[in-house]
Order: C-alpha cells, then structure tokens, then sequence
C-alpha cells in the first residue's frame, strides 16, 4: 500500500515540475531565472531625408518593454558630437520607466537655419537601459539639407598632357552657380591618395561663395619632379559644395612625366 502510495505522489511531483517547466518556457523566461527588462528600438535609425534651408522635420523612435520586469532608462539625450541642428525639444525627458508591454515615443527635429557646407549632417541619440542585452542603446539619426544652389564644374577633367622632368604645366576648373540660390564651396583640395606632384596653384582659395550667375576658377598644376614609374600619374581635385544634387564633387587629374628619348 505505502508502495502505492509512494509511485502516486511521485508520478504527482514529476507532472507538476513538467508542467511548470513548460510554463516557463512558453512564458519566455528560462526555469528558475528572474524576470528581466528587454528593450526595443524601433526604427533602429532615424532619416530625415531632405529637409529645405530653414525647414523642419521631426521623426519618431519607439521604445518598447518586451520583458517581464520594469525598465530604467536614464541619460536619454543627444551624444555630445552629434550636429547642433538635431535636437529633442526644450521638454524631451532625460529618463524614462516603463512597464512590461509599455512603450514610449521619442520625438527628435532636424532644423537646419541655412545652407552651408557640409550639407549632409548626422547625430546619434543615446540613452542608458538596465536591459541586461542593451546596457547601452545608440540610434543614429541623419539628414540632407535641400537647397536650391546649383552648380556647374567645367571641364569635367583635367589632363595636363605631357610634361618634362622638373617642368610645369598648369590647369584650371571653372565652378558655376547656375541655381537661383548663394552656392557655398568649401574644402578645395588635391585629395587624399592622389600623387604629390599635382597640387593648387598659387592664387587658389579654399573656400568662397558664388552669387546666381557668378563663377570661379581654381587654378592647378602638376610639377614632373619624380623621374620613377609610373610615368602616368593620376589624382583628384576635391571640394564639397550646398548644391544637394552633388554636395562632394572630385575632378579626376592625369599628367604624364616625359622623360625624353636616350
């Protein structure tokens, strides 16, 4: 009988540790473990797109509690490198609760005050969580000013032919403003990679700014200092612009070194 007795109330303990077990997995928490705070981003970036000189667009960000535990969230605000033009609002809170299943939203604005260069801006909001996965969450935000600068680069690339060892030959870009706005250009430089004999010519600036209609050259050259190979040499006049449609503009350069006949 105490036999009986005994396989009963074992075959009872081993249904309702089975039973509890499922429990807890269909619950989504593993057996014996607490419940735990779970952070969702969603969208997990922001794009503004394009917003006009002096406009403004505002997108949200939803954070949602998908655990089973409350969730902290503090030092909600914009990290300290991001463009000044993005911003959360004079009320946007600095810290947050929510409960299991709550969520809140997150309003941030991107209002630009003018065109100027560069005219792709970026920013990142942070905020700090006790979600045991995502102690830490960034959600990058981006935008592009619009603007109606327009510019025309001619020509479109420079070839300085061929030129002999420890001579020089000189090039010009023309930059345009064909648009019914002030174009702004900034950065004019011989890019990055391209070979060192190419470089501005005295009298070049820069950065300067180009009423409707108006235009500017900048003056290149390349000096054939280098009697090594490759004897074809190439690089890139760089600068950026507020034209939206083309706010990096590179001009590729070739010369070749004429090292004469023996």
């Amino acid at each position: 009988m105490k036999d009986r007795q005994a396989v009963a109330v074992n075959r009872y303990l081993g249904s309702w540790i089975l039973c509890t077990t499922l429990l807890c997995v269909a619950c989504g928490r593993t057996p014996l473990l607490p419940p735990t705070c779970a952070i969702e981003v969603d969208p997990p970036a922001l794009d503004f797109g394009e917003v006009a000189s002096a406009g403004q667009a505002t997108k949200r960000v939803l954070v949602t509690n998908r655990g089973g535990a409350l969730c902290r969230i503090s030092g909600l605000g914009l990290r300290a490198d991001s463009d000044p033009w993005f911003s959360l609002g004079p009320d946007a809170p600095t810290s947050l609760v929510l409960h299991p299943g709550e969520g809140k939203t997150i309003e941030a604005t991107f209002s630009p005050a003018r065109a100027s260069v560069p005219l792709k801006r970026a920013g990142t909001l942070v905020f700090a969580t006790d979600d045991p996965t995502l102690p830490f969450a960034k959600v990058p935000l981006t935008a592009l000013i619009r603007t109606q600068c327009a510019l025309s680069v001619s020509p479109p690339k420079v070839d300085f032919g061929h030129v002999p060892l420890e001579g020089t030959a000189y090039g010009l870009v023309t930059v345009t403003s064909t648009g019914i706005d002030p174009c702004d250009v900034a950065g004019v430089t011989i890019a990055q990679g391209s070979d060192p004999q190419f470089s501005l010519a005295p009298g070049a600036v820069n950065a300067f700014t180009l009423a409707p209609g108006a235009g500017q050259s900048i003056p290149l050259l390349f000096h054939a200092a280098h009697l090594a190979k490759p004897h074809h040499r190439i690089g890139q006049l760089a600068f950026e612009s507020t034209d939206s449609r083309q706010p990096s503009v590179a001009v590729p350069l070739s010369a070749d070194i004429d090292i004469g006949s023996n």
